[in-house]
C-alpha cells in the first residue's frame, strides 16, 4: 500500500514530518504503482490543512489514474469536502487534525457513508517510551492519552486506522514494532502501519 505525501502538485519524502524532499511528480507517481499492481494506494496533501484548501483538480486527476482503492486525506473539514473526494474517486477519507477538533463530524460521515470509508490518520511522537498522539502534520499535540484517543475514534465510526510514529518517519529504522503490538490490542479495527 504505497502512501503518497503530495505537497502542491510534487510528491515528497519527509524526515520526522520536515523537511519535504521532491522525490517525483504525482501524476507519474500515481501511474508506476497502478502499473506495478499496487493493492491499494493512500493520498494524503500535507499542506492542505495549513492553506485550508484541497486541490481536488489535481487529486481527481492522480484517481483518474489510479486503478486500485484510493484512500485521500489533507484539509477534510466539511461534509461537502467528503462528497467531493467520493465523487472525484475516493474509496475512503482519511482524517487527522479535523477529528480532534469535531469527533461528531467523523459520526456524521460514518453514518452517511458507513465505517468503512473514513480512515483515522493516527501520528503519534515517542517521548521517554510514551506516544503523545499529534494532529497538523505533526506539530499540534493532542492533550489526551493515547488509549483515550483510540476509544474515542473508535466509538466515533472510525472503521480503519493508518499508524505512523513521527519520530521514525523517514529515518530508514523500520516499523515501531512495540507501537504496533499495543494499538493492535486496545482496537478491533483494520490497522495499517506505516513510517
Amino acid at each position: 500500500i504505497p502512501l503518497i505525501q503530495l505537497k502542491g502538485s510534487s510528491v515528497v519524502k519527509t524526515v520526522q514530518f520536515k523537511n519535504a524532499r521532491v522525490v517525483g511528480d504525482a501524476i507519474s507517481t500515481i501511474k508506476v504503482f497502478s502499473n506495478r499492481m499496487a493493492d491499494e494506494m493512500i493520498i494524503t496533501d500535507i499542506e492542505a490543512t495549513r492553506k485550508k484548501k484541497i486541490n481536488f483538480s489535481l487529486l481527481e486527476r492522480m484517481a483518474s489514474e489510479c486503478i486500485m482503492p484510493l484512500t485521500i486525506g489533507g484539509g477534510v473539514k466539511s461534509l461537502a469536502d467528503v462528497e467531493k473526494l467520493f465523487r472525484i474517486g475516493a474509496d475512503k477519507i482519511l482524517i487527522n487534525s479535523e477529528f480532534y477538533k469535531n469527533p461528531n463530524f467523523i459520526k456524521k460521515i460514518s453514518e452517511i457513508y458507513g465505517s468503512q470509508s473514513i480512515v483515522f490518520s493516527l501520528d503519534v511522537i515517542e517521548k521517554k517510551s510514551n506516544y503523545i498522539p499529534v494532529s497538523n502534520s505533526g506539530i499540534k499535540i493532542e492533550n489526551l492519552p493515547l488509549e483515550k484517543v483510540l476509544k474515542l475514534a473508535t466509538k466515533s465510526g472510525f472503521g480503519e486506522i493508518i499508524l505512523n510514529n513521527v519520530s521514525r518517519d523517514g529515518m530508514m529504522n523500520g516499523f515501531d514494532l512495540n507501537l504496533i503490538k499495543k494499538i493492535s490490542k486496545l482496537v478491533n479495527i483494520p490497522l495499517v502501519a506505516t513510517g
